[in-house]
């Protein structure tokens, strides 16, 4: 009973939703650690992580791992031609309703929530029109 409840219902939905996206994404699923790049700062509690594929798709994983709402840098030219994927405050996977969704391109910085994260994708195989 407890996966058709709250918050299980919503966790659910978030790793079934992040299952999808690493089935569809080259990026997410090659396992090639020479395409990755982690940068971090632990004092402000902050991650973030791109991967890339040989055909082209790159993601990049934004994440606030503080308690407070902030800014969470991107290099220039880290978030060119990428999309907002998935975003953790989102209402279907439990966030607030006033919760201020990141930007839908990441430029020098996405804005995050509290322990939120953000993925963004750019795939050019596929079909965006």
């Amino acid at each position: 009973e407890e996966p058709s409840r709250s918050p299980h219902a919503e966790m659910l939905r978030l790793y079934r939703d992040l299952l999808a996206l690493r089935r569809r994404h080259p990026c997410l699923s090659n396992c090639d650690k020479s395409r990755t790049r982690a940068r971090f700062d632990e004092a402000r509690g902050w991650l973030t992580i791109g991967r890339g594929d040989e055909g082209g798709s790159r993601a990049l994983l934004v994440c606030n791992l503080s308690a407070e709402a902030q800014d969470v840098p991107v290099e220039p030219n880290e978030g060119a031609a990428l999309k907002l994927a998935l975003w953790t405050g989102a209402a279907e996977y439990g966030g607030p309703a006033d919760a201020e969704r990141p930007a839908d391109s990441p430029a020098e910085a996405v804005r995050l929530e509290a322990w939120g994260a953000a993925l963004y994708i750019n795939d050019p195989t596929e079909d965006n029109g």
